[in-house]
């Protein structure tokens, strides 16, 4: 993990490095001082109410397997983004698993599965709003090349998760003769995790779950590009819905690149290069990117500490060996 932190640290100093250094700073203090504050704390809070969509479309991709209460999720899910803005290493999938498989008695090889399902909506998604944009604008190559690539990570996701659960007899046999070398125990255990795994993704062979669950990411990401647009008149761009979805599909398609926690760095530089696609200087584009950054990060954080005093957590517990050891200790479906 330390190799990890020291990685993400030097990347998110490169791009925290690409995004200020062709800020004025005088530029940059007349933006801030002139922010229109009665636009930012509905923006602010638009990013809790994404929240609650969000634990909808989990309770979603449960609901084949168990009804799991809304209130679970939501509380899980605050302290998973916790995770993710002050810990190394995004442990915040991995804090996921562990307190939804504690609370719920859910295996949680199948709670990841649910987790991946619903990343990969998130990223289908935003690539949905990216291309749109993309073929109603001109931009430069390298967004064209940043929606390509999400694409095909998609499409090779989409297409492993649909083999894996119309096949899933087939692949557990192979993954048996596989492992043919392993010793007895563990010949045993792992295809029942990865069973259990695949069950979480099982939710796609229901078209009417599926439908449900894109509709519901649909509303994530319009509830989010409406609270960037709000931003957007914070700081009296001149700039609608459009161009706060461009903005929001190219942040959190840049933010799959490893960085110190918080995503520190990452989130400046991609949010200066989108607003620049719509010929927004450099020191207004970074103040922007800070409001939008602390927009994401303070709610998330402290409604996180909030839920993790409520469940009598501590974030000194989260460590990855403690929670990979967790996970490996499966809770009885």
């Amino acid at each position: 993990m330390k190799k990890k932190l020291f990685l993400g640290s030097l990347i998110s100093i490169l791009f925290l490095w690409l995004a200020v250094r062709k800020v004025n700073v005088q530029e940059f203090m007349t933006v801030m001082a002139t922010l229109q504050m009665r636009y930012l704390i509905p923006a602010f809070l638009l990013t809790l109410v994404v929240c609650i969509f969000r634990s909808l479309r989990w309770q979603l991709l449960f609901s084949q397997n168990k009804k799991v209460r809304i209130e679970s999720l939501f509380s899980v899910i605050m302290i998973g983004f916790l995770a993710n803005n002050v810990l190394p290493a995004r442990l915040g999938e991995v804090v996921m698993t562990y307190l939804i498989g504690k609370k719920e008695d859910i295996s949680k090889s199948l709670a990841f599965g649910t987790i991946l399902l619903d990343r990969i909506l998130d990223v289908t998604t935003l690539l949905l709003f990216l291309t749109g944009a993309i073929l109603l604008t001109s931009f430069p190559p390298w967004v064209k090349r940043l929606a390509l690539t999400g694409a095909i990570l998609v499409l090779f996701s989409l297409l492993a998760t649909w083999l894996a659960v119309r096949n899933k007899d087939a692949f557990l046999k192979a993954l048996r003769f596989c492992l043919q070398p392993l010793q007895s125990s563990l010949r045993q255990k792992i295809p029942q995790m990865l069973s259990q795994f695949v069950d979480g993704l099982s939710v796609v062979n229901s078209g009417s779950i599926v439908f449900r669950a894109i509709a519901v990411s649909i509303m994530v990401w319009s509830v989010l590009s409406f609270g960037v647009y709000l931003l957007f008149l914070s700081f009296d761009f001149p700039l609608g819905l459009a161009a706060a979805l461009t903005v929001i599909a190219i942040v959190n398609l840049g933010l799959i690149i490893p960085s110190a926690p918080g995503f520190l760095g990452t989130f400046q530089f991609f949010c200066v290069a989108a607003l620049g696609l719509f010929q927004i200087k450099e020191s207004q584009a970074l103040g922007f990117s800070i409001m939008y950054h602390l927009s994401q990060f303070l709610p998330t954080t402290l409604v996180g500490f909030y839920f993790l005093n409520k469940e009598n957590l501590s974030l000194s517990s989260f460590t990855l060996g403690q929670k990979t050891s967790a996970l490996s200790k499966e809770t009885p479906q």
